[in-house]
């Protein structure tokens, strides 16, 4: 009897684990792949790749010069931003709208645990997307000249994607600290990645280094050739590292997650009790 409660105290915790993280694998697939958000999912996988035909069909430019602007334009200034944060403030707000929160929150660990996996797993599907569609559009732009020219430049399809994550990693924490401050998560990230975000890299001096999306371009293969020349040449200048961009997006992503943990914890949502919300 003895060792049959022990083992039983001993599994409990990995039991209760195992548990947190199905429930949110069924959370994360519904958000991410629900019949309300399936579209946005499949749309922002074709969109690139449509573009990357068309280049393919239409551009006479080179595909030294066209991949990067498109990693640049497409996914570093549209495609991971917006997922990062339509994905990010959802993963509280859907709980909260649809008043299951106070449900989570009875679990044997608690809502801190359920919403990391969830976290992660969103997360994770982002950086899939992200790289099936990088490669998409990778190997129809460098395609035309031939497998030899798609093996040399391989790597920097590599690098573009481990960017991409370390910012979609950054956006995603910021939006889900939002979305367990504020009630419109989703309108406030959203208008820091498309004024602040986007106009900051025009800024001269520090302004840059409160936007996500610079760090992102320093690890990047972002193009410079079209930088600004003369009198403007300043507003171009970089003196961050990629050691001090990859280590800026890992941080960011552990204090925003860190604050909205505590957030989650510690706050009372107008969802967590059915009855007060009438």
């Amino acid at each position: 009897m003895r060792l049959a409660y022990y083992r039983m105290n001993n599994f409990q915790p990995m039991m209760n684990l195992k548990n947190a993280f199905s429930a949110a694998l069924r959370l994360a697939n519904l958000q991410v792949f629900g019949r309300k958000r399936r579209l946005i999912t499949i749309l922002a996988l074709a969109f690139p790749i449509m573009l990357a035909v068309l280049y393919w069909v239409y551009s006479p430019h080179s595909a030294a010069q066209a991949y990067p602007e498109a990693v640049a334009g497409i996914f570093t200034g549209i495609l991971v931003p917006f997922l990062a944060i339509f994905w990010g403030s959802a993963l509280i707000s859907d709980e909260v709208e649809g008043k299951t929160l106070v449900f989570l929150w009875t679990r044997p660990l608690g809502r801190i645990p359920l919403f990391l996996f969830k976290f992660v797993i969103v997360v994770f599907y982002l950086t899939l997307l992200v790289a099936v569609s990088v490669a998409a559009v990778f190997a129809l732009m460098y395609g035309g000249g031939g497998g030899r020219a798609v093996a040399d430049n391989l790597v920097i399809a590599g690098y573009d994607v481990s960017a991409l994550t370390l910012g979609g990693l950054a956006y995603a924490a910021f939006a889900f600290f939002l979305a367990a401050m504020l009630k419109k998560p989703l309108v406030i990230g959203l208008f820091y990645v498309f004024t602040w975000d986007g106009f900051a890299q025009f800024l001269p001096g520090y302004l840059k280094l409160f936007s996500i999306r610079h760090y992102i371009f320093v690890l990047s293969s972002r193009p410079q050739a079209n930088q600004p020349e003369g009198f403007l040449r300043f507003l171009g200048e970089n003196t961050t590292t990629e050691a001090q961009a990859l280590i800026t997006l890992l941080c960011v992503t552990i204090v925003f997650l860190s604050l909205g943990c505590v957030l989650l914890r510690n706050r009372e949502f107008l969802g967590d009790d059915p009855a007060r919300s009438q």
